[in-house]
Order: C-alpha cells, then structure tokens, then sequence
C-alpha cells in the first residue's frame, strides 16, 4: 500500500471512530442543567393565609413535602369567632411553574352560628326560637378544597384554594339566647347538616432543609 492510501486509511478511521463510540455509548443521561428548575424540589414552605372561613383564617403555616406531589401543611390563625388549629394534606399535580392540587384536613376552633342563618344557609337546625345561637367551644371540622397554586424557582409561591368543609361534632353545641331573649341556655341541641363553602389564598416561600 502507498503512503498516500494509508494515509487517506488513517484519516477514514479517525472520522468514523468517535461516531461508533457515540452510538455505543447511547444517549447522554439528562442533567440539572437540562432541566429547568420550578421550586417543586424544595421540601418545606412557610405561608401567610388570607381569606374567608378557610382552615387557617387569617394566619401562618408550615408545610414539607416527603416528596414533591404530597404536601402536608399545618399552621393557625384567627377565623370564625377565635383562634382556629388547621392540619391539611394535599395531592399535587405540577405542570411546571404551576400546580393543581386536591387538599383534605381538618380544623378546630370556636364557632357562633344564629339558628335563622343555620336554617337558611346551612341546612336544618333543631331546638331553638329565632332568637337563639350556637356557640362551639372547639368547633371540628371537615375540610376539602381544590388549589391552584405556582412557585418559582428561587422559592416564592403563592396558592388560590376554594373548598367546603363539614361540622363534626355537632353535639357539643350550646344553644344561647341572643340579645333581647331571656329563656335560659341549654346545653346539647343538636343542630344538624351545619357546613360552609370557604375561600382563601397564601403567600408563601419555600426552601431547602
């Protein structure tokens, strides 16, 4: 063989040698750095709650994620007629920045109810005149809501949630007479099927432990 030929040889083999590594080599596992980052992977969040007879009322919470799709959210504030204790988890949905998520929980608090507003926004309520209330020491409830929520990459977040929630321990209510009523307030009246819709929205920030 020339020089020539083995030189175009060579040169043949150099081309076609990093070609067939490649291909053997299969296809490069994706990076962080392929990826954008949209703040889900930060496992733990404090927020600040607005809203109208939501879990939290008007007040803080602390949240970590054991894995990105499953926050568990705690926190208090002050809603109804008092300070309320809230506990929620929540099933998440990212689709990048943003995220749907489907909540359950469980509040408690202090609760005043008239017995007209219960009948015509709650359902019906037994064993009390128009001029009567219900009082709950540490009222319990149900909650359930659906959220729309959206975090960024450097943490900050915010969530819009809409929900209803169910009282539980309906027979520890009082049944008080309002002002200008004087029969006397009996204990244990039963009011029945007493549950709200809510609304409430957060401003929060997430980070790394």
């Amino acid at each position: 063989m020339s020089a020539g030929r083995r030189w175009l040889a060579l040169a043949c083999a150099a081309a076609v040698l990093p070609v067939a590594t490649s291909a053997t080599a299969g296809p490069r596992p994706p990076t962080s750095a392929d990826q954008p980052a949209f703040g889900w992977e930060r496992p733990a969040a404090v927020s600040l709650h607005l809203g109208l007879r939501n879990p939290f009322g008007v007040g803080v919470s602390y949240e970590v994620a054991p894995v990105y799709f499953f926050p568990i959210e705690v926190g208090a504030g002050y809603a109804d007629d008092g300070v309320q204790l809230a506990a929620l988890a929540r099933l998440r949905l990212p689709l990048r920045s943003l995220a749907f998520s489907f909540g359950a929980g469980v509040s408690r608090g202090p609760y005043t109810v008239g017995s007209q507003d219960c009948v015509g926004l709650f359902g019906p309520c037994s064993g009390a005149g128009s001029g009567a209330e219900y009082h709950f020491s540490a009222a319990a409830w149900s909650n359930y809501e659906l959220s729309l929520e959206h975090r960024s990459s450097g943490g900050f977040q915010w969530r819009l949630y809409v929900g209803y929630r169910k009282l539980g321990n309906s027979a520890s209510a009082e049944c008080k007479p309002t002002q200008g009523y004087s029969y006397p307030v009996r204990r244990y009246c039963a009011p029945t099927g007493i549950s709200t819709p809510y609304l409430g929205v957060s401003f929060g920030y997430a980070f790394f432990l």
